[in-house]
């Protein structure tokens, strides 16, 4: 399958560990230098070991891909910011509490 430069992920539901396997799946069609964008704001349940997985893919991509996380909640941008991932809003965006 062809790599892409850019590709946007749109989520709902529930992000759990099987939402979190989807981003690791999309992760791997973006090449080296692109952009993977996570949107997460139609995502109605956060389960903490789903973040937990998804914090553990952003540290494994170290950095080759550009990862954005939008649709995140307070909650959310602490947990992933205590498990070594900036999971703050991109400039202009604000997390929802």
């Amino acid at each position: 399958m062809a790599l892409t430069h850019e590709l946007v992920l749109a989520l709902d539901g529930v992000f759990d560990l099987v939402a979190a396997q989807r981003v690791q799946d999309a992760l791997n069609l973006v090449r080296a230098g692109g952009v993977l964008a996570i949107d997460l704001t139609k995502v109605v349940e956060f389960q903490d070991l789903g973040v937990g997985a998804l914090a553990r893919t952003v540290r494994q991509s170290n950095h080759a891909v550009h990862i954005v996380l939008r649709g995140l909640r307070l909650h959310q941008v602490n947990l992933l910011r205590h498990l070594g991932v900036d999971g703050r809003p991109a400039a202009g965006a604000q997390a929802e509490s």
